[in-house]
């Protein structure tokens, strides 16, 4: 399906909550418990939010500087392009 971002962030958000609420009431999980697991998950997700970001300015750093030819280090600094 080829959506605009606007419309891709409003489906990914609908479905997010329809799926907590599927989970809530499927295992009877108090709000707090929810709240909890929610918590963890977006800790995750920041944490991967800070890899990704690490890497592209690691690899936007090496580009510059020259180090890196079609997805490969020259430097001793191992260089995996991320997948998209």
């Amino acid at each position: 399906m080829d959506v605009s971002l606007n419309v891709a962030v409003q489906l990914a958000r609908n479905e997010i909550k329809n799926t907590i609420s599927k989970i809530k009431n499927t295992y009877k999980l108090p709000s707090y418990i929810v709240d909890g697991i929610l918590s963890e998950s977006v800790a995750e997700i920041r944490s991967r939010e800070q890899a990704e970001i690490s890497s592209d300015i690691m690899q936007m750093y090496m580009e510059k500087e020259g180090e890196v030819e079609d997805g490969e280090c020259r430097s001793k600094t191992e260089f995996v392009p991320r997948s998209e």
